[in-house]
């Protein structure tokens, strides 16, 4: 993915050294550590307030289930110098399985980078078979789970409700996910809500949802909202709307940020067979009643912050002649104004793409063309002053091969302004896939990012990927092993040169009533000009058995250790957890879980932060 650039006289720019998923596999119920490490390559400081990171959970067939919160590190970071984050992710108790992850990091609503979709696994718990749908019923289950600890003398209870419901009613069906926390002061927090109800007249979504309207109005932006889309004939039609961004509040001296919904819908026309066309429609604004303008507040909104608005309209056009062969065509004219004394402004978009899908390849190539103060706060990837360029090949030669090429660049400047810097950026990537009979799989990667500005002594710096993977199955066993190394190099000298390796293995096996796994990822990245490195290591097995009828049982383990030796942000922890729960099956519709647990934390820079503390927790699940 491409570092983005702002909007301004000069340019934002970030370059991605790593992800990773800690500790992986995750046991449902845990918390699943979501670590990404960015380098901040543009020629300006990002400011307290300015920006955020956010991820995103996905299924296997991408669709979102889950969101974290969005968090604003309360650091600033300058020109050159290394951000890095931990996003906690709460993993439901019903969640099992193989997950895809995608981190975001967001400036001056500009996406400065979304990563690849990468995998996590979650470890199933001991709770009734997920309900399955049929006419004229409505099945579901419910776990309520409790969980308390020693380090707060027993004084902190804290637990989480997971709902989930199918049915079918005639014609009509619906689905129902809602992940609800529990903690003193907010005993009520709904962490994740799903719903989609399908009837002959048309689909609703609620909830958590990632509606697309088109590419440069609303897309791939999450929302907790809802979304009406019906069909009738050639016509459809879906109108939405929803919260987009919560709200942080500021300090004295730096800005917080508003909360911001959206509203927006589109009508499609099928002309003919091979040809549809598309009009949207979407405003976006700053919520003002969602901070407080009293510096004494502690919802307050901070010295200088300004309320936003972004509305626009466009026209969308595909042409599909023969089968699998698509060409289409996207047109945006947007408004936006930034509440400051710099007032409104408006500008176009535009986007041109070809797709085309044979047994033995697929093509996709796109020319895209933002104006310099074009704004989408629903299209975070559309950044605007931006030419984008954009080619893939994949190639099938045989059944157990695939090639993967692809090309990315873009340049900034479009108005050739002389203050500001002119930045061209490119992404060459390539892959190979193998699958074979033997159940075992290879993947080779590697890519190469460059940024060059105009003057280049401003900007100049280009970062290598290398990546291997290999998997291998043993009939119901099976392990992978994958090894990434990542340069970045800054030939200007403004920024730190880096070198980072990441290294994970994951192993699951069966052994009659019994299952295990055990994973383990460590990553470094080595700072090449004072010689610092950041290093993280976890480490975590389990195991689930069956004891004497009625009774099952699960021990588990987790150890995170992360270091940092810069003399800036010194950093030396370690986190062991050991827990074991034990499920008395009353029937096939209910069980009864305790459970117990002990986590030491150790931090040698700030000893007194380090602990030592005993997990009481209890659940109790029913399938209706």
């Amino acid at each position: 993915m491409l570092a983005g650039a702002g909007a301004g006289w000069a340019a934002d720019s970030a370059n991605l050294q790593f992800t990773v998923p800690a500790p992986n596999p995750v046991q449902a119920g845990e918390t699943l550590s979501l670590q990404a490490l960015a380098i901040n390559i543009g020629d300006t400081d990002w400011e307290i307030g300015t920006y955020y990171w956010a991820a995103e959970i996905y299924d296997l067939e991408e669709n979102l289930v889950a969101k974290t919160e969005q968090r604003s590190p309360q650091e600033r970071v300058a020109h050159g110098a290394v951000a890095a984050i931990s996003l906690p992710f709460h993993v439901p108790d019903t969640m099992v399985g193989r997950r895809l992850y995608r981190i975001y990091l967001i400036k001056d609503n500009k996406q400065l980078l979304a990563s690849e979709l990468k995998p996590f696994r979650v470890l199933e718990k001991a709770i009734p078979e997920a309900p399955k749908a049929q006419d004229y019923r409505i099945e579901g289950n419910v776990t309520v789970s409790l969980k308390d600890s020693s380090r707060d003398k027993w004084k902190r209870p804290s637990g989480a409700t997971t709902f989930n419901a199918v049915g079918k009613i005639k014609e009509s069906s619906y689905l129902l996910n809602a992940y609800i926390l529990h903690e003193p002061g907010k005993v009520f927090d709904p962490f994740i809500i799903l719903m989609t109800y399908y009837a002959p007249w048309g689909t609703i979504y609620g909830g958590d949802i990632s509606p697309a309207l088109s590419e440069m109005s609303v897309n791939g932006q999450g929302m907790r909202g809802g979304m009406l889309e019906q069909k009738r004939g050639g016509w459809d039609w879906a109108i939405l709307g929803g919260q987009t961004v919560e709200s942080q509040p500021g300090t004295l001296t730096t800005n917080g940020r508003f909360a911001r919904t959206l509203y927006g819908g589109k009508l499609g026309r099928q002309v003919v067979a091979s040809v549809k066309t598309q009009l949207n429609y979407f405003l976006s604004a700053d919520e003002v009643g969602s901070l407080s303008n009293d510096p004494k507040s502690p919802r307050y909104r901070g010295p200088t912050l300004a309320a936003q608005k972004n509305r626009g309209y466009g026209l969308g056009l595909s042409w599909e002649p023969v089968n699998k062969l698509k060409f289409l065509a996207d047109y945006q004219k947007n408004d936006y104004d930034p509440g400051t004394a710099a007032g409104p402004a408006s500008d176009t978009a535009y986007k041109v793409e070809a797709r085309w899908e044979r047994p033995l390849f697929k093509v996709k190539t796109y020319v895209q063309r933002a104006g310099p103060k074009f704004v989408a706060f629903g299209a975070p990837a559309i950044v605007g002053d931006r030419m984008t360029q954009y080619g893939a090949l994949d190639l099938f030669p045989f059944a157990w091969y695939t090639l993967s090429l692809s090309l990315n660049q873009y340049q900034d400047n479009l108005d050739s302004d002389p203050n500001k810097l002119t930045t061209n950026q490119r992404l060459i990537s390539t892959g190979h896939s193998f699958q074979f009979k033997t159940g075992t799989s290879l993947s080779l990667n590697y890519s190469m990012n460059t940024a060059k500005g105009k003057p280049a002594t401003v900007l100049d710096n280009q970062s290598t990927t290398m990546g291997t993977g290999v998997s291998q199955s043993f009939g119901r066993h099976s392990a992978g092993l994958t090894y990434q190394l990542s340069s970045f190099k800054d030939k200007n000298g403004l920024a730190d040169d880096l070198d980072t390796n990441t290294i994970s293995f994951t192993s699951n096996f069966y052994m009659g009533d019994k299952n295990a796994s055990f994973g383990v990822t460590q990553s470094q990245t080595k700072n090449k000009r004072d010689g610092s490195a950041r290093s993280s290591l976890s480490v975590s097995p389990s195991l689930s058995m069956r004891l004497r009828e009625p009774w099952t049982a699960q021990l588990w383990g987790a150890m995170t250790q992360s270091k940092n030796t810069s003399p800036t942000y010194p950093a030396d922890t370690q986190m062991v957890s050991l827990n074991s729960e034990f499920t008395y099956t009353e029937s096939k519709v209910t069980n009864w879980t305790l459970g117990l647990g002990v986590n030491k934390f150790d931090d040698k820079v700030a000893a007194a932060a380090s602990y030592t503390e005993v997990v009481l927790s209890a659940r109790y699940s029913y399938s209706f």
